[in-house]
């Protein structure tokens, strides 16, 4: 079990689940903005280039705040409580076309998806920011190597 199952199976306490969802996310973010040369996958997140964890965790941030919910994604990354997000608020900050492709990815419709990203994209961030900050690609390499992240 790597990285992404571990912290997954963390956070959603045995919930039945797709793991490879926020990964899914995190990579097509990260090969939209062209932040990694590696294509989207839904492969977990131990087995993708850590360029493509970290730059889709920056492409997130910046798209919530550039969607007016700069304080929902600094709330995940911060040390403070998560505030929660609203799937209508979700597919508003990471876009429509993000939205299609990962439906189409994971084969799951939009109402489908969106509510189960909005339940657990903030604690996967807040689990991925330790630091209380979007980690750099060496950090992510450790984080992988560890296979171990405090939860």
């Amino acid at each position: 079990m790597g990285l992404f199952d571990n912290l997954l199976g963390s956070v959603l306490s045995g919930q039945n689940t797709n793991s490879g969802i926020g990964a899914a996310l995190l990579s097509q973010l990260a090969s939209e903005s062209g932040r990694t040369g590696a294509g989207a996958s839904a492969e977990p997140l131990d087995s993708q280039q850590p360029a493509a964890v970290s730059g889709g965790l920056s492409e997130l941030v910046q798209r919530f705040q550039q969607n007016g919910l700069g304080d929902v994604v600094q709330s995940w990354v911060g040390s403070g409580q998560n505030q929660q997000i609203s799937p209508d608020q979700l597919h508003q900050a990471i876009g429509p076309q993000t939205v299609d492709r990962l439906s189409q990815q994971t084969g799951m419709s939009h109402s489908q998806l969106l509510p189960l990203l909005a339940q657990v994209l903030p604690l996967i961030v807040d689990r991925l920011t330790p630091n209380q900050r979007v980690p750099n690609q060496s950090e992510v390499e450790r984080m992988q190597s560890n296979q171990t992240i405090d939860v």
